[in-house]
């Protein structure tokens, strides 16, 4: 929860602080996929519990 919050807050940084129209492939391929992780309810890092030993 707290690393999909950050994502969605780097993605509303980068809108507001940049010219989205002149930005470079890089950062344009970034927000495409931050927007497409955002919307679609990705995970940022996808863990399976189970398979640690908590004890």
């Amino acid at each position: 929860m707290i690393l999909k919050r950050r994502e969605i807050i780097l993605y509303n940084a980068i809108h507001r602080g940049y010219d989205i129209n002149n930005l470079d492939e890089w950062c344009t391929k970034y927000l495409d996929d931050r927007r497409r992780k955002i919307e679609d309810r990705i995970s940022v890092i996808d863990l399976d519990w189970t398979e640690f030993k908590l004890s």
